[in-house]
């Protein structure tokens, strides 16, 4: 019978959790098969059960919404968002909406400010936390919106997606003073609002941790 005599592995879903999979007659066959939600199995030994913890869903989302989980505050001018959650997604990234991915969304208003723009402050998202370099995030001004859309990745100093750091600011030179002038617009809409997507690219089942950095400067 599964689990093993003696054995109550942590973590292991309740309900159709364990399977018997015995490799010869009379030998011990019990494997985990299924983990309580955010929890998985990364070493893949029994008696430790489902060792690895993912992002906790009462600070994150599956999904992209505004439900509160996800949402992580507002952000006005010099002001940076304190005690982000520490986040673990153990698998790579299988695509938007499949499930190996966090959602978090956070206000940035445009009148939040000293002043009206240029001078409403400058947007700074990276990582706080990157465990082995192992994740990356996209940026969304709607929830069914493409990532860095509607101008979010032309200001200038922005990389294409995915990235591991991502600003918006208008308190620009003039264009012709800039390095890239291509790269600016005064015409972009402030994102008053931004859904970010966190994911992993590299070092598969593996438990690394990650944690964000959200703040917003005195231009």
């Amino acid at each position: 019978m599964c689990p093993p005599n003696g054995l109550n592995p942590p973590n292991v879903n309740p309900q159709n959790g364990w399977i018997c999979n015995p490799p010869a007659p009379g030998q011990d066959g019990c494997q985990i098969v299924g983990c309580v939600e955010q929890f998985f199995n990364i070493d893949g030994q029994v008696p430790n059960g489902c060792e690895c913890a993912g992002t906790p869903r009462v600070s994150s989302l599956a999904t992209c919404s505004d439900f509160p989980q996800g949402y992580l505050g507002a952000v006005g001018e010099a002001e940076q968002l304190p005690n982000l959650v520490i986040g673990t997604i153990p698998l790579i990234d299988n695509g938007v909406g499949n499930g190996r991915e966090d959602w978090f969304s956070v206000d940035f208003d445009e009148n939040d400010a000293n002043g009206t723009r240029p001078n409403t402050g400058s947007i700074r998202v990276s990582f706080a936390m990157n465990e082995g370099l192992d994740y990356r995030f996209e940026v969304y001004r709607s929830c069914n919106g493409i990532a860095f859309a509607n101008s979010l990745a032309t200001q200038y100093g922005v990389g294409a997606p995915p990235v591991r750091e991502w600003m918006f600011f208008d308190n620009h030179a003039s264009p012709l003073q800039m390095p890239d002038p291509a790269k600016y617009s005064d015409s972009v809409g402030w994102p008053n609002k931004v859904y970010i997507r966190v994911f992993r690219v590299q070092n598969d089942n593996t438990c690394n941790n990650y944690q964000l950095a959200i703040q917003r400067t005195n231009n």
